[in-house]
């Protein structure tokens, strides 16, 4: 430790660590120590070889209790222990959630996202697992000027989920405004049991019948990028500890699976989410469409990506470029082609599907580039890796309409083509 930030009641600032810090850190250090197992809960289990863990490996980090300091575990360790105390009910699974929530803002990988402003930046913030040179460690507890802890989450999730469950609103536009309207949506409350439905399964093995749905929306991950199942580990070394429902299973060392879909190899990804697609497609009505969000400069990402929905029998029929989440993250800031937008890919089943995208490359080609454009004259960032993605997508997205799919080398050799002399103009 060498500096703290203080707040006196009416502003913040910096200040140097003295004996006192020190010697309230030793105490903390000590009472964790001291203290009987049973009355505690600590993180359990060691990191496993992967894409992302191995990042953590490589600087010395072999447990997940690593991630933390003494007082931190501590601090953690009574509020968790608390929580497993409680009587099974939803609202301790509330808490659950709220505690792994809390993880992610009260470790040694978090830093201040901006200095003197005190507002923590959690570990996940680069979608990495990478130690911080200079790490914050924060108020676990919270104060009313905290952030990331779990009295202002309590507030700022729970409570705010809770009035939205009982009191929902939307967003509508009046005038060139954005403002929120309620009583449009129906509070979930009064939703009957016969009007939704949320399961847990697996999304290549789905319990309903042929022809369900109007419509999928799915998230699938993108080919190499953040393998979340690795790093969800971080959150279920101590949530294995809390049982947090009965069907949780606290013996598992891992929340991976050998059926998940995120790969770095092309084949494996490509085997995996046809199995997905094809899944989805049958629950899907002939007149359905299927939405997802893709972003991938590698073309061979894109290919992998359309020969599962053509296998599947889905042809693309729409690739709408979209601002992306965590665009403001240091990474995405720093690097010389920032990735800012995600794809919109829609799809159809193949005997229902128009091709939006036009017949020819051409087509597609300026397609994409006049989204783009549109975007970009909108005051959006969009960098040489979001026109590399959506340019060469929308042209290898041809390859999944019927009867093109011998077509398939040169469309990967012209999107190639295009791609980069789109970058180079851009």
């Amino acid at each position: 430790m060498y500096a703290k930030l203080v707040f006196d009641g009416e502003s913040k600032s910096y200040a140097p660590i003295d004996k006192y810090d020190r010697e309230l850190y030793e105490v903390a250090a000590y009472r964790l120590s001291a203290i009987s197992p049973d009355r505690i809960v600590s993180p359990a289990g060691h990191l496993s070889e992967g894409y992302n863990t191995r990042q953590a490996m490589r600087w010395g980090f072999k447990r997940w209790r690593d991630f933390f300091n003494a007082r931190q575990l501590y601090c953690l360790g009574l509020l968790g222990q608390s929580i497993k105390e409680q009587e099974s009910s939803a609202e301790r699974e509330a808490l659950c959630a709220l505690f792994s929530g809390t993880l992610e803002f009260n470790n040694m990988f978090c830093s201040f996202k901006g200095e003197g402003t005190g507002a923590v930046r959690h570990m996940f913030s680069h979608h990495v697992l990478r130690p911080e040179r200079a790490p914050l460690e924060a108020h676990p507890w919270g104060t009313p000027k905290s952030s990331g802890s779990f009295s202002t989450l309590f507030k700022s999730r729970l409570l705010r989920a809770q009035n939205y469950k009982s009191d929902p609103h939307d967003i509508v536009w009046e005038d060139d405004v954005a403002s929120r309207r309620h009583h449009i949506s129906v509070p979930l409350v009064e939703v009957g049991a016969d009007r939704w439905e949320a399961v847990t399964a697996d999304s290549a093995c789905l319990p309903y019948v042929d022809d369900s749905f109007d419509l999928v929306v799915t998230d699938p991950p993108y080919f190499d990028n953040v393998h979340y199942s690795e790093l969800a580990d971080f959150f279920h070394s101590w949530l294995r500890c809390l049982a947090p429902f009965p069907e949780y299973n606290a013996e598992a060392d891992t929340t991976r699976s050998s059926a998940e879909a995120q790969s770095t190899d092309a084949n494996h990804f490509r085997e995996a989410m046809g199995r997905i697609f094809a899944e989805s497609a049958r629950v899907l009505k002939r007149t359905g469409s299927m939405v997802f969000s893709f972003h991938h400069g590698d073309i061979e990402a894109w290919v992998s990506l359309c020969l599962a929905l053509q296998r599947a029998g889905l042809v693309v029929t729409a690739i709408q470029p979209i601002k992306a989440e965590m665009s403001t993250s240091s990474t995405k800031r720093g690097s010389n082609a920032p990735n800012n937008l995600d794809s919109l890919v829609v799809c159809r089943p193949s005997d229902s599907a128009r091709a939006c995208l036009g017949n020819t490359v051409e087509d597609a080609f300026a397609t994409a580039l006049s989204r783009l454009g549109a975007i970009r004259d909108s005051g959006v960032l969009v960098g040489e890796g979001d026109v590399r993605s959506v340019v060469a997508g929308s042209i290898i997205a041809l390859s999944t309409m019927p009867d093109r799919e011998d077509e398939r080398a040169d469309l990967l050799a012209r999107a190639q083509e295009l791609a980069e002399a789109a970058c180079a103009d851009w």
